[in-house]
C-alpha cells in the first residue's frame, strides 16, 4: 500500500511500434506523480526491461518518417524518463521474493485514478488495514520489504533498520516501591516474572498506606506487541535482502551503568526471541546529549544511515492493540515524512544512525 509496485508486460517492447501514444500517456501521468513522492517501484521481472525497450527504441529512431512516428518517438522519450525516475526493483533469476506486482501494463490496459488514489497518501490509520494486524503485515510491511529489495538485492544500502522510541525503556523497566517511598529495579528477574506480581510498577500512597493500582501489564503489552510484529518481520526477511541490524533507541534509565547494561540484557531477552542468531539491539541514548524538543516525543522508523525511508509512528511501536494482538491500535498514524531535513529532524537523526550503523 504505501509503495505502487509495477511492472511492464513483454508486449510493450515486442510492440513498441505499435504503442498507443494517449494511452501511454496518460499511464506516465500517474507513474510521475507517484515517483515524485518515490512512490512508485518498477518491478524488473524481465532482465533488464529497461534496456530491451531503449534498444528497441534507437531500432524505431532510425526508420522515423511520419509526423505519428515523430510523436511516438517523443512519447517513448518521456516514458523513459518517467521509468528510469521509479525505484528499480531488479529481481533475481529464480525468484523465491513473492514480490506482490500491482499493475502490470499492457498495450491496453491503465493505470486508473482509483489505483493511483490508493497509494498517493502520507498517512494510513489502522482503518486502511480494516485495523488487522495480518492485513498491515501484507500491505504495508510487504510493500517495505519490496522497498528493502530494491536497495539491497546489489549492495546492503539498508544495513539497518533503526526504531526510535522514547519511552520504551520507562515501560518495560520493572520496579517496586517499599512503604518508605523506596523504589527498586528489579534486574533479577526476567519480565516474564514481573508480569506476574501485581506490585511491579505500583506506587505506594503514604497518605493512605496502600498500594495503587499498577499499570505495568498494559505498558509492557503496548510495547511488546508492535516490537514483535516488527522484529518477526525482519528476522523472516532473506539471508540476501535483510538489514543486518535491528536496534531500538529509547531513553537511558537514572542508573548505573553497570545497571543500565542489566536492563538492557532483559530487555532484549523479552522482546527478541531468537536474538542469538540475529544482531538484534536495544541503545540507551542519553536525554542530556540530545536537543530537548526533539527527543520530547520520538517515535519514527528509520531504514538505513542514509535514512533511505523514514517512517513516524503516532504512537510508536504502540501501534498494536494491548488487549489484541491480532488488531492495530486504532488511534495510530504511520506517516511517511518527506525529505526536508529541518521539518522532519533529518539531521539529528542521521548523526545517531551513522554512529550506530
Amino acid at each position: 500500500m504505501p509503495f505502487a509496485t509495477y511492472a511492464l508486460d513483454s508486449s510493450i517492447a515486442d510492440n513498441i511500434k505499435s504503442l498507443n501514444t494517449e494511452n501511454i500517456n496518460k499511464f506516465i501521468q500517474y507513474i510521475e506523480l507517484l515517483n515524485l513522492k518515490k512512490r512508485a517501484i518498477l518491478i524488473d521481472e524481465d532482465n533488464n526491461v529497461l534496456e530491451k525497450i531503449t534498444k528497441k527504441y534507437f531500432d524505431l529512431s532510425k526508420e522515423l518518417e511520419s509526423v505519428e512516428e515523430h510523436i511516438l518517438s517523443e512519447t517513448i522519450i518521456t516514458m523513459m524518463k518517467v521509468l528510469n525516475d521509479s525505484i528499480l526493483c531488479k529481481l533475481p533469476k529464480n525468484n523465491k521474493l513473492n514480490i506482490k506486482i500491482d499493475f502490470k501494463k499492457n498495450l491496453d490496459n491503465q493505470f486508473d485514478k482509483k489505483l493511483y488514489s490508493r497509494y498517493n497518501q502520507d498517512a494510513y490509520d489502522a482503518s486502511a488495514f480494516e485495523s488487522s494486524v495480518k492485513i498491515f503485515e501484507k500491505d504495508f510491511l510487504e510493500k517495505i520489504k519490496t522497498f528493502i529489495v530494491s536497495k539491497n538485492i546489489e549492495t546492503k544500502k539498508i544495513n539497518t533498520l533503526h526504531i526510535f522510541h522514547k519511552e520504551l525503556a520507562n515501560y518495560l523497566l520493572p520496579w517496586k516501591d517499599n512503604e518508605r517511598g523506596d523504589r527498586t529495579f528489579l534486574l533479577d528477574q526476567e519480565i516474564e516474572s514481573s508480569l506476574k506480581d501485581p506490585l511491579v510498577g505500583s506506587k505506594y500512597d503514604r497518605k493512605k498506606k496502600e498500594f495503587k493500582r499498577s499499570f505495568y501489564t498494559e505498558n509492557v503489552a503496548k510495547i511488546n506487541g508492535g516490537t514483535k510484529v516488527l522484529f518477526n518481520w525482519w528476522k523472516d526477511l532473506t539471508d540476501t535482502i535483510r538489514p543486518e541490524k535491528f536496534i531500538i533507541h529509547t531513553e537511558a534509565p537514572w542508573m548505573p551503568y553497570s545497571s543500565k547494561q542489566k536492563t538492557k540484557q532483559i530487555f532484549e531477552e523479552f522482546l527478541f526471541n531468537d536474538r542469538n542468531k540475529f544482531d538484534a539491539k536495544v541503545n540507551f541514548l542519553d536525554s542530556r546529549d540530545l536537543p530537548k524538543q526533539w527527543w520530547k516525543h520520538k517515535r519514527h522508523f528509520v531504514f538505513g544511515k542514509e535514512i533511505l525511508l523514514l517512517i513516524w509512528s503516532e504512537f510508536g511501536v504502540e501501534f498494536v492493540d494491548e488487549k489484541d494482538n491480532s488488531q492495530l491500535n486504532k488511534k495510530n498514524k504511520f506517516i511517511f515524512l518527506g525529505d526536508n531535513i529541518e521539518i522532519e529532524h533529518r539531521k539529528e537523526i542521521k548523526e545517531i544512525t551513522k554512529k550506530y550503523a
